[in-house]
């Protein structure tokens, strides 16, 4: 069976490879959990009609996670920020979530962040080159009333309606102005993504798909059909990777991995532990490995 096998790094890998590793990944996930759950979750800011704020996120697994956080610059240091994320907590521990995580690797965010009872949890030094990424992560405590999904937010400065309330034009927005607010504050580089294959008879039999970018290897998933499996199929995947990020300039790599996962995998292959995050899924830890390439 192994002299069937080929494998392939392509040069332009596209959504039909890297999604039918991920789809595979979660299948097997399945076997040990239940199903993540995952939920939207938006916060929009609005000053006479107009965003000037918001979140983008969502929950899985009990968990909510802040993906983008901005808010218009005329509108900083008034309390807006400690009501959109309190906004977003309270709707989040509504659906049952006990925790909340992000990362960030702005001094003035991680601040704001400590402030609203967020704590450091695990660090990646040198990303992007030169800063280091901190998860943060807070407990959140259950509603004791129902919570409204908006409200009105007095200030010095007038009245905002924050709500939750998706808008295709509010995200773009609120993606445009936070990626220009990154911009001049810390390195910009998009990802690139990177898929490896392991084919048999031209079916995709194992497979790894993530990204590069600020010098990093990000593996997303892994995933090798368990008819294949104990080949060394997933470590020749894992290499390639490897080698094509080391072409592309970079000098380390990570991955976030499950307990019912692939830990031992990865540290046989020289990754090392950089931190645990407890309950994800709940009752499991989520494990960062990381590793010079």
């Amino acid at each position: 069976m192994i002299n069937e096998l080929t494998y392939e790094t392509p040069e332009r890998p596209g959504e039909t490879e890297a999604g039918f590793i991920e789809t595979k990944l979660k299948e097997y996930n399945l076997l040990f959990v239940p199903p993540d759950g995952h939920m939207p979750l938006y916060i929009v800011c609005r000053k006479d009609g107009e965003a000037v704020g918001g979140l983008l996120g969502g929950t899985y697994w009990q968990r909510m996670y802040v993906r983008r956080f901005w808010i218009d610059a005329r509108y900083r240091q008034i309390g807006l920020g400690k009501a959109i994320i309190g906004l977003a907590e309270r709707l989040a521990a509504g659906r049952g979530c006990i925790f909340s995580g992000l990362e960030s690797e702005i001094p003035g965010a991680l601040e704001f962040y400590r402030k609203q009872g967020y704590r450091e949890q695990m660090e990646l030094p040198d990303f992007p080159p030169g800063l280091t990424s901190y998860a943060l992560v807070k407990q959140l405590e259950k509603p004791v009333i129902e919570v409204q999904n908006s409200f009105s937010f007095d200030s010095a400065l007038g009245k905002f309606q924050l709500a939750e309330d998706y808008d295709a034009d509010a995200e773009r927005l609120i993606e445009t102005e936070l990626a220009n607010f990154i911009e001049d504050s810390s390195p910009n580089e998009d990802s690139v993504r990177l898929v490896t294959l392991c084919r048999s008879g031209g079916k995709i039999v194992g497979g790894l798909s993530g990204g590069t970018s600020y010098r990093w290897l990000a593996i997303a998933y892994l995933w090798v059909d368990k008819t294949y499996r104990g080949q060394g199929i997933g470590k020749r995947l894992l290499a390639m990777a490897e080698d094509e990020a080391r072409r592309r300039g970079c000098v380390h790599s990570r991955v976030f991995t499950h307990d019912f996962q692939a830990p031992e995998f990865y540290l046989q292959n020289s990754y090392r532990c950089q931190g645990v995050l407890p309950d994800i899924p709940p009752g499991h830890e989520q494990y960062c490995f990381i590793k010079d390439i």
